[in-house]
């Protein structure tokens, strides 16, 4: 009764955290000394200068970055990038196998009926 919702929630937590991953990335490399996600989202949503500055790792700030080597910021960046590119790679499988995902519930949900009218079949040694 619930492998239709379990199986969806499962899909579309796994795409979230792709994508949130790549999306905080992208935020704590630009995350100043002293400073916390959230405002550094709010400064690069600000404006297009803070965007593009953002998105280019040209903006500066005042007490530094919390990532201090700039290498590292970069390996962060990739791989948020990475992320972010897993993410949408995943969504564009995700939305050419929706319906195999959605026979792949029904025979499960065909399955768990059979077991159940049956329950015998699950003495019998494979």
């Amino acid at each position: 009764m619930f492998v239709g919702v379990i199986v969806w929630l499962s899909v579309i937590l796994f795409f979230l955290i792709l994508l949130g991953g790549g999306v905080v990335g992208l935020l704590y490399i630009n995350k100043c000394v002293g400073d916390s996600i959230l405002d550094t989202a709010q400064d690069l949503s600000s404006g297009t200068e803070a965007l593009q500055a953002g998105l280019t790792g040209s903006s500066e700030c005042a007490n530094g970055y919390s990532i201090a080597d700039e290498f590292q910021r970069d390996v962060i960046k990739y791989a948020s990038y990475g992320a972010l590119g897993l993410a949408i790679l995943y969504l564009l499988l995700l939305l050419c196998l929706c319906k195999r995902i959605r026979l792949g519930i029904a025979l499960n949900k065909v399955a768990a009926q059979f077991v159940y009218n049956n329950k015998l079949v699950l003495t019998i040694p494979v």
